[in-house]
């Protein structure tokens, strides 16, 4: 049996959200949904609002994440994102106003199907230069916060289902 654990923070500007050690976790990448092991190979990532899911002894934790940093080495993961809430803290109601909020934004100058692929384009870009293609900048950053908003409920969902 393997005794390794990996050693995870999760940290936003304002504090340490998560500091321990895991046997796995799970994020959501900007080019897909990335899981590592102990003795996983070095990496850093950029992270896409969503699901982070944390197995501890079998014991699985999600916590909602927005944009952010994944920093991965044989032991250890930090993950630096601007905001992050364990579902259990996350109020569900408030998430689906934030997310209506967002999408109703971003309505009022494109459809949604043209702001998802606005939001799809925005991380191409970002992925692949750092940059944005100027005009572009408010209908992602909206994009991003709606992906915010719909990663909490989808977080929250997951403590309803538990019940």
């Amino acid at each position: 049996m393997n005794d390794k654990k990996l050693h995870l923070e999760i940290m936003t500007p304002e504090k340490k959200v998560v500091d321990e050690d895991v046997d796995y976790v799970s994020a959501p990448g900007f080019k897909g949904e990335f899981g590592v092991l102990p003795g996983h190979a070095d990496l850093v990532l950029l992270l896409r609002p969503g699901e982070v899911a944390v197995d501890s002894g079998g014991l699985i934790s999600y916590y909602a994440v927005s944009w952010g940093y994944a920093y991965v080495d044989e032991s250890s993961v930090s993950i630096l994102v601007e905001n992050a809430e364990k579902a259990e803290e996350i109020d569900a109601e408030r998430a689906l106003k934030e997310r209506d909020k967002w999408e109703n934004e971003g309505l009022s100058s494109l459809s949604h199907r043209q702001l998802d692929e606005e939001l799809e384009y925005g991380r191409s870009v970002s992925q692949e230069t750092a940059g944005m293609e100027e005009g572009n900048e408010d209908l992602i950053k909206i994009g991003l916060k709606k992906e915010r908003a719909q990663a909490r409920i989808d977080v929250a969902a997951r403590i309803v289902e538990k019940k």
